[in-house]
């Protein structure tokens, strides 16, 4: 079984399940957050003179870095993965005319599709969000933010790949814990952790190399410096902890 049959097996797994709606979730919850803040009464800062891209679309982003986004790839993770430990198809799945790397990659690229599906769904609702707040307040000149289209692009290449060290971290997991609450818990847990690291304990030797504290890092101007090397240290937990998930699969030491 070729790698385009199993992911397309996949994808067929996930039609009519929660993940969808948790996808479309947490992709409207901050731009509901932001028109709302931003109707009542002045926008936030002084029309005369406020950047739209930072009082808008950045302090946006900064819940979607913070808090959204490594929500959302542990709770799609676990669920993702919950599919075949609930309904005790593991077996069958093994069973299957198709090799470990193949169904174990099949899966991660069906949770990477979902994570960019939530980042664009965020970009394109952020903009309908806008349009109210442009047609009671012309002089916000709201729709500017979209100039720095380039700094828009940066900004979600930038964060999806800080975050794919929370992927592989919370895949594994979700594969080494047949449990529900379990997986979720900890993965709930480290979403805590991280942004205490950055903005509380402040432990520079820790959130640098912290899985859960890469993503708001790359959108910390103090770190930009090193954003390049963190987005690397990223991709190098997710080859890790992808190495890890596959052996144990391999091995047939996912606990029960």
């Amino acid at each position: 079984m070729n790698y385009m049959t199993s992911l397309r097996a996949e994808f067929l797994k996930v039609k009519r399940t929660s993940l969808i709606y948790f996808t479309i979730l947490a992709s409207v919850f901050v731009p509901v957050v932001m028109l709302l803040e931003n109707l009542d009464g002045t926008p936030i800062g002084n029309p005369g003179w406020a950047d739209p891209f930072q009082t808008y679309y950045a302090q946006g982003w900064m819940f979607i870095a913070i808090l959204i986004l490594p929500m959302f790839i542990v709770l799609i993770s676990t669920l993702l993965l919950q599919i075949e430990h609930r309904n005790y198809t593991w077996k069958q799945v093994v069973a299957s005319p198709q090799q470990f790397h193949t169904l174990l990659i099949s899966k991660f690229l069906v949770l990477q599709a979902f994570i960019i599906i939530m980042l664009l769904v965020y970009n394109v609702l952020m903009l309908a969000a806008a349009l109210p707040i442009d047609l009671l307040y012309p002089d916000f000149n709201i729709f500017s933010y979209l100039d720095s289209w380039d700094s828009l692009l940066l900004v979600n290449v930038r964060t999806y790949f800080a975050a794919l060290g929370i992927s592989g971290l919370q895949f594994w997991l979700a594969l080494r814990f047949r449990n529900f609450i379990v997986s979720l818990g900890l993965g709930m847990l480290l979403c805590i952790v991280g942004p205490l690291l950055v903005f509380e304990f402040k432990i520079e030797s820790i959130l640098v190399n912290f899985p859960f504290a890469l993503s708001i890092l790359v959108n910390i101007k103090k770190y930009t410096a090193i954003s390049v090397r963190i987005q690397w240290l990223s991709v190098g937990y997710m080859v890790a902890f992808l190495a890890i998930a596959f052996v144990e699969f391999n091995r047939k030491k996912v606990k029960s």
